[in-house]
């Protein structure tokens, strides 16, 4: 019983060391998995329900991205396929076009042309009255050259032109110099200028100042009448301080039409003093379509609270 007991045991072993030796016989690489083979081949790991549903979406969230992809991309071929054919088709028209066309120094001809012609013929004058420099502080002396640079930019796209005057133009002063430094080409601005004031230049039969406070309501442009501006830019408003002025010199005054043409919106300042630039917009609209509504959407902000009625 012993020697039988002991010849098993001696089986065993050998079969044991017969495996091991088997084992040792294959590469390393083929007993195990490594992760990033796993990783890989994600269904091959057990998983859960609420794994493999969001394994699932991921994978329908993919294809959809990759197909949205294929169709732009199928857009855009076709687009540019379309556009493409479009510039063949309209080559020669472009062409033509662009031999037609005005070249930047012929346009720059046209408007001198215009803004000359609007010096040298009849019609009405716009000018702007510098004489209050000296109520002004240096922020507002730089906001009223910005306003002047940008009426010049106003007339010189016009059709019809205003003819453009700047009084009591001191050549030292702060305006001047404002204009000169916030104004590119200043000097060469086709305005007539003076240093004298407007009651020295032109005939006071011929004056119209404009100002919110007059009583009488400006109508139209006549030809042989100057409309003077206060060149002012007050932050605190001095009520009445351009219609003091104008009847100190006996002048002729007129407000804009707002009332008659405008009416109040439910909100808004209702502050009827219009910057210089503003006022400008208005005059040189209605003196290019004769229309006050035209002329008063132009110039009139919509956040002070009016509107066309």
């Amino acid at each position: 019983m012993a020697t039988s007991e002991r010849d098993e045991q001696k089986e065993t072993n050998q079969s044991d060391s017969v495996k091991q030796e088997d084992d040792q016989d294959l590469p390393e690489e083929s007993l195990k998995i490594s992760w990033n083979e796993a990783s890989q081949n994600p269904n091959d790991l057990p998983m859960s329900r609420k794994a493999k549903r969001k394994l699932e979406h991921f994978e329908r969230v993919r294809e959809a991205h990759k197909l949205k992809r294929r169709q732009r991309k199928e857009e855009r071929r076709k687009a540019k396929e379309v556009h493409q054919e479009q510039v063949e088709h309209s080559g020669v028209a472009s062409a033509a076009n662009c031999s037609n066309r005005p070249t930047k120094k012929e346009l720059n001809q046209q408007i001198k042309k215009r803004m000359q012609e609007a010096m040298d013929g009849p019609g009405p004058r716009i000018c702007i009255d510098l004489s209050m420099a000296h109520t002004m502080n240096t922020k507002e002396i730089h906001k009223l050259a910005g306003q002047i640079g940008r009426l010049y930019g106003s007339n010189r796209k016009a059709e019809k032109p205003l003819h453009l005057w700047l009084s009591s133009l001191d050549t030292s002063g702060q305006i001047y110099d404002s204009c000169v430094k916030r104004n590119d080409g200043f000097d060469n601005y086709l305005i007539d200028r003076s240093d004298k004031t407007h009651t020295e230049i032109f005939k006071t039969e011929d004056i119209v100042y404009l100002t919110p406070d007059s009583t009488n309501v400006l109508e139209q442009l006549e030809s042989d009448k100057v409309y003077i501006i206060g060149g002012l830019v007050d932050e605190t408003p001095n009520k009445f301080y351009t219609l003091t002025n104008a009847k100190d010199h006996g002048l002729q005054t007129a407000r804009m039409p707002i009332d008659e043409y405008m009416k109040k919106t439910p909100s808004g300042t209702y502050n009827k003093i219009l910057t210089v630039n503003q006022v400008f917009d208005i005059l040189l609209t209605l003196h290019n379509t004769g229309d006050w509504k035209q002329a008063l959407s132009a110039g009139v902000p919509p956040r002070i609270g009016y509107v066309l009625r």
